[in-house]
């Protein structure tokens, strides 16, 4: 309070004054911290992350937690990412043999 008044003060005396509150503005959905574990919770940020755990805008972050703390919830809670669907592009790949392949087409 008196760094601020030091700053803000002009002339020789100094004014005190209550320093303003400002909000800052987060565009991010707040989920409240992550103090007893749901699964249900975890699953549902985990969905809107793209499952992506660390880093600035990932599940960790939104759940107020470390990553490594959320991994380790994950492992007690066994949450682990669903098996990826198979794309029809990639269904398309398998079924065409290789050059290599020793069978006749």
């Amino acid at each position: 309070m008196v760094e601020r008044s030091v700053v803000v003060s002009t002339g020789t005396t100094l004014a005190l004054s209550r320093p303003t509150e400002t909000k800052q503005i987060d565009s991010r959905p707040r989920v409240p911290p992550l103090r007893k574990p749901s699964a249900e919770l975890i699953l549902h940020v985990l969905q809107n992350t793209h499952w992506v755990l660390g880093g600035p805008h990932g599940a960790a972050v939104r759940l107020g937690v470390k990553r490594t703390t959320l991994l380790y919830k994950m492992r007690r809670l066994g949450i682990g990412r669903p098996p990826e669907e198979t794309a029809p592009e990639k269904e398309a790949a398998e079924k065409v043999p290789s050059r290599n392949s020793t069978a006749k087409v």
